[in-house]
């Protein structure tokens, strides 16, 4: 299953895994040699129910559990059944699934009562850890996720469908998503989605895959004064998110990255100081949870004017870190400039945890 390759990636092993929208358990192969303390899996269509509890009730740590999972308990609605053996089915009307699709219908329907993943969980599993949540329901992903509220406080990954629009009527895009676990400290690491729109994406909790006990301190060398400035960079992702470019110089080392540019022929980063200053030393924070490698060959440059860049100092592959207490550090001893831009030698995404501009004194 491609979300425990990922996982691996991030040194996480599932050691509780709960799959809603289960349909008849495709995944349980996988799920069985991943050797999880629990695996749970969650399907509401009672005929596709009886047909996943034959299959994982031969593992003691298997539950299939019936259930229509959403933002409230206690809602009564009509779950829609589709025309593909149930793969396709919710609680959402088609929409956009129609048009794409046009082959697939809903066939018939079954009353049913909602209830939250937290209220499910709380009653039929309260002393089982679950650290990976994998949603697989319709368009409805975001209605399970705010019914999991204290459930995403001990996951350290979320793998979940996603589309670039609306796939159901009412349904919820990658962007809500990333939007909604951006506060629980999530973060999008991967993302595919093909030409029809839609895709997986796997979300990753911070303190997953780069502990605060391999943070080490950093000695600096006085102020930044590119704390807080005005930044840019050269385009975005589909992993940036709100204001990203300014997340570099908002002076929180995280180990993860700060902003995220496309895949683009040189790519960059640039902060304006504010006013021509002189430089003494540049710090840059490489993202250290995955990919570090992208960033190992950048040029530095600066600018009076923020039009004309002059090169100053250009790094061909050396490996850094950041919070790891290995910064790159570029010592400039006095050059005067009111920009200072990071870009990759070459083509790539470019992404950084933090960069930080000390003045001579």
């Amino acid at each position: 299953m491609e979300a425990l390759s990922l996982l691996q990636e991030f040194e996480i092993h599932p050691s509780g895994i709960i799959h809603v929208g289960a349909n008849d358990g495709l995944e349980f192969d996988a799920y069985r040699q991943s050797r999880a303390d629990t695996v749970v899996y969650v399907e509401p269509i009672s005929s596709i129910h009886a047909s996943l509890k034959a299959k994982v009730e031969s593992c003691k740590n298997h539950f299939a559990v019936r259930a229509l999972c959403s933002s409230k308990s206690g809602e009564k609605v009509t779950f829609n059944i589709s025309s593909n053996a149930g793969l396709s089915s919710s609680m959402l009307d088609l929409g956009n699934h129609a048009k794409i699709h046009p082959s697939i219908s809903f066939v018939a329907s079954e009353e049913m009562t909602t209830i939250t993943l937290d209220d499910l969980l709380a009653d039929k599993f309260p002393q089982s850890r679950f650290n990976l949540l994998v949603l697989d329901v319709q368009g409805a992903e975001l209605m399970v996720l705010k019914g999991a509220v204290e459930t995403l406080k001990s996951l350290d990954a979320v793998y979940t469908e996603i589309s670039e629009a609306p796939l159901y009527d009412n349904g919820c895009t990658w962007r809500d998503l990333d939007s909604f676990l951006g506060p629980f400290d999530f973060w999008l690491k991967n993302m595919t989605i093909g030409r029809t729109g839609y895709g997986d994406a796997l979300f990753v909790k911070n303190a997953s895959f780069f502990s605060p006990l391999r943070m080490k301190k950093v000695d600096r060398p006085g102020v930044n004064v590119a704390l807080h400035k005005c930044a840019t960079q050269s385009s975005i992702s589909a992993f940036s998110r709100a204001q990203e470019a300014q997340n570099a110089v908002n002076g929180v080392v995280t180990g993860s990255y700060a902003f995220h540019t496309a895949e683009e022929a040189r790519p960059w980063w640039q902060v304006d100081l504010g006013a021509l200053t002189s430089i003494d030393q540049v710090m840059v924070f490489n993202r250290l949870d995955i990919a570090a490698d992208r960033a190992f060959s950048f040029v530095l440059k600066l600018s009076s004017d923020g039009q004309r860049f002059e090169q100053v100092y250009a790094r061909s592959g050396e490996p850094f870190g950041g919070a790891d207490g290995n910064p790159a550090r570029i010592k400039l001893n006095g050059a005067v400039a009111q920009y200072v831009r990071i870009e990759l030698a070459g083509g790539g995404y470019l992404h950084l945890d933090q960069v930080e501009v000390y003045t001579t004194t």
